[in-house]
């Protein structure tokens, strides 16, 4: 078996050396976990592991030389959870490896489950750190700089002879379906303990070229993967694309998302000067798409429609006769929205008809110059 390691622009470029380090795929069974035995090559095997706090069932698949291939996690506690739901989680080893693609089939042909997605993937890019990377990493760390639109998170620090220095920036909240940090990695998996270690990935280093104590990693790991659409096609990311694809697609995430600023307390942060990190750039490739109960609640014509109603319900507002008429002018022709009716009936609590006598109040001034409300091409004005 050999490396598999894409360079950020495909040419062998020093810029970094891009790997997917987690990947978890969604499956569902027909009728849920009912403790088959698992189908699997001659000299493999599965051994049966302790629960989880969300899996019943946690299995290790091992292949014929002890190693372990893939975790699959089955039987869901929670009633939450749909009972035909399973997790495999391929283990960490094969995914620098060529032999990824096949050894991903082995395990999803053990057990009569089907594909729905991919639950979690981690993108990396390993680099070597240098004086002007260190630069702007320390002027993150220390506030001097940040990220554009990304929620920071923690900064990890290490006493070294010359002093505190961080070592780890995170960035994403915990309910955020994206996540970012930058890492020493060489510290990590040398000060790790033995469970950390990681000679394959050392490996790679080498072979291509990297100094091993001067190895940094910055990392995308992202969930809700099936929300994720391809810009060009519109369609969801396809489970194995995100392996495949994974330098254009950490690529394209690094260049649209972690765009540096220094923090010059500029009202408009679009007048704060961007800084460069590392010398990567691309186009949008993916972008999150959001439930429609979600949409909905963002668009920003619905928010317009309910700010403007507040302010036609004030008082001061109702003293002014010309900013009421022309209230009531924009909001009915955002009212031609459905979804923008919902929004007025829902957050104020009102009828349609309640709706339609705020609007087109008889006997005020405006309302002869007012056309009747019509609401989804219904006419609620009564004689």
């Amino acid at each position: 078996m050999s490396h598999v390691s894409p360079y950020i622009d495909g040419k062998g470029s020093p810029l970094g050396i891009v790997n997917v380090d987690w990947f978890a795929i969604s499956v569902k069974f027909a009728d849920g976990w009912k403790n088959r035995p698992f189908s699997l090559p001659s000299g493999w095997g599965a051994l049966q592991m302790s629960p989880t706090a969300v899996w019943a069932q946690r299995w290790y698949i091992m292949d014929n030389e002890g190693n372990k291939v893939a975790t699959f996690l089955a039987d869901p506690r929670s009633s939450r959870i749909d009972c035909r739901c399973a997790m495999v989680e391929i283990a960490n080893r094969w995914l620098y490896y060529d032999d990824f693609l096949g050894i991903s089939d082995i395990v999803l042909q053990s057990q009569p489950v089907a594909t729905s997605g991919v639950s979690r993937v981690d993108l990396c890019c390993d680099f070597e750190m240098d004086k002007s990377k260190w630069g702007v990493f320390k002027r993150l760390a220390t506030g001097k700089a940040y990220v554009k639109a990304l929620r920071s998170g923690v900064v990890w620090w290490k006493q070294m002879d010359g002093g505190r220095v961080p070592h780890q920036l995170s960035w994403g909240g915990f309910d955020s379906a994206v996540h970012w940090k930058v890492y020493w990695k060489w510290l990590e998996l040398s000060e790790g303990g033995e469970e950390s270690m990681k000679p394959y990935i050392v490996d790679q280093w080498r072979a291509q070229g990297l100094s091993e104590k001067q190895t940094w990693r910055c990392e995308v790991s992202l969930t809700q993967c099936n929300r994720f659409r391809d810009v060009d096609t519109d369609r969801k990311v396809a489970v194995f694309d995100w392996y495949n694809d994974r330098a254009r697609y950490w690529q394209g995430l690094y260049a649209d998302k972690f765009v540096v600023r220094q923090n010059q307390g500029h009202k408009d942060k679009r007048n704060d000067t961007q800084v460069k990190f590392l010398d990567v750039e691309g186009d949008k490739v993916i972008k999150y798409a959001l439930p429609s109960s979600l949409r909905e609640a963002s668009d920003p014509e619905r928010r317009l429609v309910v700010k403007l109603w507040y302010e036609l319900m004030q008082g001061d507002t109702k003293c002014n006769q010309q900013l009421v008429s022309y209230l009531q002018r924009s909001i009915k022709e955002l009212l031609e929205r459905p979804s923008n009716v919902r929004a007025i009936q829902q957050i104020y609590g009102l009828s349609m008809a309640d709706i339609d006598a705020i609007i087109n109040p008889l006997g005020s001034p405006s309302s002869t110059s007012l056309p009747p409300l019509s609401i989804a091409g219904v006419n609620t004005v009564t004689n």
